[in-house]
């Protein structure tokens, strides 16, 4: 279907994401994409759908291949209904539904192209996705980013593409959700290319892992645990290689480092004989060149490479977060609507000085909303809510979009804290590589925006952290970095996620829109 030969992608200022990639897509194909934020994943996604050109390297289609592109952003807010978005997967259809109404022949040609079926299947995708149908006559711009991602996954299953491109498709999915798209994903014919963070999710739906590190494209068969079983062994080959080729090295030192030592030893004559001097000149020679042939041989020897090993992370300092009042956040009654639709209602809740609160529920059920209400962005149209005067509350939104685009993640942080080394230690905890803390934040990744954000919060002398869906982008290390972070943080987090895994970690207390809070 599609093959990428001896490709080499750069960034901006000329570096390498990778080079000498080399991919082919069948059939039937089910490939998960995997890598650090930053490595190129998002990027080859893009040359695969050729909205990108590579630097070095072909791509090449089969002919008349229908490609199907879920971006990792948002889509615009359309000027369209929630309904016509997705039905603008058949382009046909869509147009002859705005006119079915009015026009016979219209309606013909729809009822001919059996678009009932495919409206049926378009319901269908939306309720998996956890749409109420009230909600499919509302307009894009009323709809928050996570269902507009939703709705663009939704229009990529009913395309009929031939290869679907999808970048990180569960980020904004509950379990429900979650669990519906594994079984969609998993049906006869599917071919896809899609990048992930979950391992579960992983796991279940696809057949091949693509993994970028360190500037190199691995292809692995099976899935998700099987591929990790494929890189530790061959780490393991990796390391046996190394550490034979380096004791035969040592070896090859000592041996002539002896000789050597024997050379000079042989060079002189025993005591008492003045004769025979020229022959033991020559044989501490000979015995010289057999120290010097080893020497050379253990130069000339193909150098074998050190397998990579991760760095330990440093402990991290809160000790700067000033104490709050034991009463953080205290709502009574609260509630938000925007024109006719209520958010929530009746909400009441307390978060107190060391609190762990995970917001719980569907897209669209106010998570974001409460969040800025707590973060001072929005005020409640009902009830009382109060703020403890010592309390310093710092949001990260989801996507990253309250950071300045023209700065860099380490002029970020210093502005907050005053203390470089300190930032850099933070950004490397949250597996920030060194070599991005000086790029511009719209230069970066969405995960790497994260993790900025992130290191800027958690330098920030906040005492209440107010996070918006904080492993949206992460790859695993990243969020088992995040996890140790929130644990070892002295003050209260109120987080909006999907993610059980990080719930499971933080621990805490859960607040379900509209129902009461649980431990």
């Amino acid at each position: 279907m599609l093959q990428i030969h001896d490709i080499v992608c750069e960034v901006l200022s000329g570096v390498p994401l990778f080079t000498r990639a080399d991919l082919d897509i069948n059939p039937g194909d089910r490939i998960g994409l995997t890598g650090p934020n930053g490595a190129g994943k998002s990027t080859l996604l893009r040359l695969l759908a050729g909205e990108l050109t590579p630097a070095k390297g072909t791509v090449v289609r089969r002919a008349g291949l229908h490609i199907a592109w879920l971006p990792q952003e948002p889509p615009r807010a359309h000027d369209v209904t929630l309904f016509q978005r997705v039905l603008a997967a058949n382009p046909r259809l869509c147009e002859l539904h705005g006119r079915i109404d009015s026009d016979a022949a219209a309606l013909a040609d729809y009822l001919e192209l059996d678009g009932p079926r495919f409206e049926s299947r378009a319901g269908r995708a939306l309720r998996g996705l956890g749409f109420v149908e009230e909600s499919w006559i509302l307009g894009l711009a009323e709809l928050s980013s996570g269902q507009r991602m939703r709705a663009e996954l939704a229009r990529c299953l009913l395309s009929g593409a031939d290869l679907m491109l999808l970048d990180e498709p569960t980020n904004h999915l509950d379990c429900k959700a979650r669990d519906w798209l594994e079984i969609e994903l998993i049906q006869p014919g599917r071919t896809f290319v899609l990048v992930s963070h979950d391992r579960a999710f992983l796991d279940r739906v696809t057949n091949r892992i693509v993994a970028i590190e360190r500037g190199r494209v691995s292809d692995y068969s099976g899935n998700y645990s099987d591929s990790l079983a494929q890189r530790e062994l061959s780490e393991q080959q990796a390391w046996r290689k190394y550490e034979s080729a380096e004791r035969r090295a040592a070896a090859e030192r000592t041996a002539a480092e002896k000789r050597l030592q024997l050379s000079r030893k042989v060079a002189k004559a025993p005591p008492g004989v003045r004769q025979c001097r020229d022959f033991y000149a020559a044989k501490s020679a000979r015995v010289a060149r057999t120290a010097r042939i080893l020497l050379e041989r253990s130069r000339t020897t193909e150098q074998v490479g050190k397998p990579w090993e991760e760095s330990p992370m440093p402990d991290l300092d809160f000790s700067a977060v000033p104490r709050a009042e034991e009463i953080a956040v205290r709502a009574s009654a609260i509630g938000k609507r925007f024109g006719d639709r209520t958010v929530f209602d009746n909400l009441t809740f307390e978060v107190l000085r060391q609190d762990r609160l995970i917001l719980a529920g569907p897209n669209g059920c106010g998570k974001t909303t409460l969040l800025r209400i707590i973060a001072g962005d929005l005020t409640p149209g009902a009830g009382r809510f109060t703020v403890g005067a010592r309390v310093r509350p710092a949001y990260l939104a989801q996507e990253g979009e309250n950071l300045p685009p023209e700065q860099s993640a380490l002029d970020l942080c210093v502005a907050v804290c005053g203390d470089e080394t300190r930032v850099r230690t933070m950004l490397g905890c949250l597996r920030m590589p060194a070599e991005k803390v000086l790029r511009p934040t719209q230069t970066l990744s969405a995960g790497e925006r994260t993790k900025a954000g992130l290191a800027r919060l958690l330098l920030s002398q906040s005492n209440l952290l107010l996070l918006d869906e904080p492993s949206n982008h992460l790859e695993m290390e990243a969020r088992e970095a995040l996890a140790a972070a929130l644990k070892r943080y002295p003050g209260a987090i109120v987080m909006a996620t999907h993610d059980e895994w990080l719930s499971a970690e933080i621990g805490g207390r859960t607040l379900k829109l509209g129902d009461t809070i649980e431990t």
